[in-house]
């Protein structure tokens, strides 16, 4: 289940896509109707739904009954949707010097364009999301990589629509060689990491968000992962809020246990995460004007944390700043005792 605000916008380019349906090579038939796959691929060519799921797309098509009915794998729009058909205009070559093309089972079936025509994309970031989405992982995924000059040597034809996608007359060994995962790793790995700050940030589920911020912090620098989710706490969503502050309390490093080696001192196996006083000065920053308790409650929280490790010394002054002007808010009486024992232990 996605944030509230998430839903939204998600609503919202569903609605573009099947107004536009043309844009994206797809064709609605007479009960406006698309599959629940063409929907999902079209959602996938914006940077912005990377990280998109078929059950994320499900759950909000069954939350919006109004507009959308979901019957097994076809969407219906219930919205007024003026269909076009566009006439489609091939030529004989385009900017693209590589196209790439997802391999998936019936993609001619899946991709809604007549038998003898495919669909490409001019991003092979977007053609690995796509071939991931109906494989449910990025995990083993093949992509065709299309040679447009050797296509259109052969008389091949290509259809340039919106969104990077191109539409090809025809796929045939001769100018097409398929490449498997290990030669697309490192963009897979940099797509993965994306989907998963998304995952932290947008989702409900707390499974799914702890793993993912868990992945985030194996990956790179726990100042990085900090400064990239901070970010988001300029987002309107509260729920957004509350999801970067609990990934930011989630562990960004372990102690290490080598085998034949004596354990770490208990203190030191059992420390907290701290934040770096530059990610606790961004969230004082951005919460001053905060009046939503819960993200209040969970701002306290954080700052009982860092204060225990000590954290909170070279912006005491700040913090108590902070505390004095957020008690009049609070309503949480053990969020109210929490800031005075702040304010008694915290350097004058």
């Amino acid at each position: 289940m996605l944030v509230p605000s998430k839903i939204q916008d998600l609503l919202k380019k569903i609605q573009y896509i099947f107004k536009y349906h043309y844009e994206f090579g797809l064709t609605l038939d007479d009960d406006n109707q698309l599959s629940i796959m063409q929907l999902l691929e079209s959602l996938l060519v914006f940077d912005e739904w990377c990280w998109l799921t078929r059950d994320d797309l499900e759950d909000t098509l069954r939350q919006n009954q109004t507009c959308y009915l979901l019957d097994d794998d076809q969407v219906k729009c219930l919205l007024e949707v003026n269909k076009k058909e566009e006439t489609l205009v091939f030529q004989n070559s385009i900017a693209s010097e590589i196209l790439f093309s997802p391999v998936i089972s019936n993609i001619r079936e899946k991709s809604n364009i007549n038998s003898t025509v495919f669909k490409s994309y001019d991003k092979l970031s977007i053609a690995l999301l796509i071939a991931g989405a109906y494989h449910e992982s990025l995990n083993n995924v093949s992509i065709r990589y299309v040679d447009v000059l050797k296509a259109s040597q052969q008389g091949i034809v290509f259809k340039t629509l919106n969104h990077g996608i191109v539409l090809i007359s025809k796929i045939n060994d001769d100018f097409i060689t398929q490449r498997t995962y290990s030669e697309n790793e490192k963009i897979i790995t940099d797509l993965l990491y994306e989907i998963k700050l998304a995952e932290v940030v947008f989702l409900e589920e707390e499974d799914a968000r702890v793993d993912a911020a868990r992945y985030l912090f194996s990956r790179e620098s726990q100042e990085i992962i900090e400064s990239k989710l901070v970010n988001y706490m300029k987002n309107e969503d509260k729920f957004v809020k509350i999801n970067v502050l609990t990934a930011l309390g989630l562990p960004a490093y372990s102690v290490g246990f080598t085998p034949g080696k004596p354990l770490p001192p208990k203190a030191e196996r059992i420390e907290p995460v701290t934040l770096s006083p530059k990610t606790v000065n961004d969230i004082l920053v951005t919460t001053e004007n905060e009046e939503d308790n819960e993200i209040l409650d969970w701002v306290i929280c954080t700052l009982k944390t860092q204060n225990y490790t000590g954290k909170l010394r070279d912006i005491s002054l700040k913090v108590q700043d902070y505390i004095r002007v957020t008690i009049p808010k609070l309503k949480s009486e053990q969020t109210i005792e929490d800031c005075k024992r702040l304010l008694r232990e915290l350097p004058i």
